[in-house]
Parts: C-alpha cells; sequence; structure tokens
C-alpha cells in the first residue's frame, strides 16, 4: 500500500521539528522537536531532517493539529499551503522516517504467499519544486521497507526544480545513500517524459514509479512483483490510500473495499 500526497512546491527553511498519495499525519508539536528544529537553524543547516522519535508527531500515521496558532505560526502555515497546496508546517515536524501502521490483512501476511525467486525493481521517483521533509519521506519510506535484495536503485528525476533545496543541498544529501542517484532535466519535460528519461537508467528487470509525495507501507513491494514474476506482461498497481493535506494523517481501507490510482 501507498499513502499519497499532493505534491508542488515547499519553501525555505524548515520550520519546526501501503504506498498513499498525500492529503495526512500524527499526534501534536512536541517542545523537543521544535529546540531540535531550534538548533539547526542556528547552525545554518536550512532544511531540518526532523529526528526519529517513536512517540513524535505522526508516528504510526496519526494526524498532527495544530490549534489555535500564534501569528508567526500563522503565517508559516499558509505559507507552505500557498507553496504547496498541503500543510507543509506540519510535514515538516513528522520524521523522515516516521512509523505507520500495517494495514495488510492476514491473508496477505501468510508465510509463502508469494513466489520466492522475485524479480528486483528500479523505482523511479519524478518531482518537480518538491517539499524537502515530502521528498524525504518518499525516498526513506522505500529504503525502509523494500526488502534489500528486491530493490536494486531509486532513480530521483528532477523534471527542472527551482527550488534551491533540490539542487546541491540534495545532491550531499542523498550521496550518503549508494542507492539512490538523481538524474535532472536540462528543462521542464513533464511527468510523462521524466518518467520516461528515468525509465532509461533503469537497470533492473522491473521499473516502478512512484510519486514524490507518497509513502510505501510495510509489505508493499513483494504483491506487486509476485504479479509479475508469474507473468511478465503484467502491469501492476499498488493500492492507493490517503494522507490527509491537512494533518498528514494516514487513512487506509481493508482490502474490502479500495482504491487503485485515485486519489
Amino acid at each position: 500500500k501507498a499513502e499519497h500526497l499532493i505534491h508542488e512546491p515547499p519553501q525555505q527553511a524548515i520550520d519546526t521539528a501501503h504506498s498513499g498519495r498525500k492529503n495526512g499525519g500524527s499526534g501534536g508539536a512536541v517542545s523537543s522537536s521544535e529546540d531540535s528544529a531550534n538548533d539547526h537553524r542556528k547552525n545554518g543547516m536550512g532544511v531540518l531532517v526532523p529526528p526519529h522519535d517513536p512517540n513524535g508527531p505522526g508516528e504510526m500515521g496519526k494526524p498532527v493539529k495544530i490549534e489555535n496558532p500564534d501569528r508567526d505560526t500563522k503565517r508559516k502555515m499558509d505559507d507552505g499551503w500557498k507553496n504547496n497546496a498541503f500543510n507543509q508546517y506540519v510535514s515538516d515536524m513528522i520524521s523522515v522516517h516516521r512509523s505507520l501502521p500495517d494495514p495488510r490483512d492476514e491473508w496477505c501476511k501468510a508465510e509463502d504467499r508469494f513466489l520466492s525467486d522475485l524479480p528486483t525493481t528500479s523505482v523511479v521517483v519524478c518531482f518537480h519544486n518538491e517539499a524537502w521533509s515530502v521528498l524525504l519521506r518518499t525516498v526513506h519510506s522505500i529504503l525502509d521497507r523494500s526488502p534489500a535484495h528486491l530493490l536494486d536503485e531509486i532513480i530521483l528525476v528532477d523534471d527542472a526544480s527551482t527550488m534551491e533545496h533540490l539542487k546541491e543541498q540534495l545532491e550531499n544529501y542523498m550521496s550518503d545513500y549508494p542507492q539512490v542517484r538523481v538524474i535532472r532535466a536540462p528543462e521542464r519535460v513533464g511527468l510523462i517524459r521524466a518518467r520516461l528519461m528515468g525509465a532509461k537508467y533503469v537497470k533492473a528487470p522491473v521499473v516502478t514509479f512512484l510519486d514524490s509525495h507518497c509513502e510505501c507501507t510495510v509489505g508493499w513491494l513483494e504483491p506487486l512483483l509476485d504479479r509479475i514474476a508469474r507473468n511478465n506482461t503484467n502491469v501492476v498497481c499498488p493500492v492507493i490510500d490517503v494522507i490527509n493535506d491537512e494533518t498528514l494523517e494516514y487513512h487506509y481501507r481493508d482490502s474490502g473495499g479500495v482504491n487503485v490510482g485515485g486519489r
């Protein structure tokens, strides 16, 4: 499963602290996260990578709600909405490694449910002016929840972003992750051409396309590769759950009612 977010540009520095799309999140502001954010800003880091606190905001897909924000916080929240069409302020409070519930039913979890000899895949993620915390959460959810022997690499395709944090800063951050490559289009080409551009760099027998504003849950990859292993002409799509765009809460359904390819 994946949770899917709405994309668009982010802003500047971080303000505080199944595969799905973004609409989502958790808990509530925690003073330790704010202190950490302030420390990072004092050190001139520009964009904060939130620490992973198992009891922190957004963990287990819970909503983050900002009650009665002061004027400065409200301004930052408004700027995030203007630049991204979702609550970037809340997203920036949530760890890029945040935990999510396991939405699978017992049938999916059964041993020997899938073939043992599954093909590897390269995951292509295209982005244009994506928010830092959202893009990193997408990448880390893939790395954290994909069996290592099945994930060949992640190819990030930059569709001519103009945001500074997506240039040298992104290159420097991803240099610590050898499975991640950043490919850049010389000019804006649009989603489909960007995906085709990324596909040219794929070395694995299977290519998987994900949006740059999603979070993969446990067990997201094996069912997709299993269908392809059984018939290599299959084109498969994951269940698309929803991440709330205001609170970043993760909403999912049981396997009896699912969204495929929707928001």
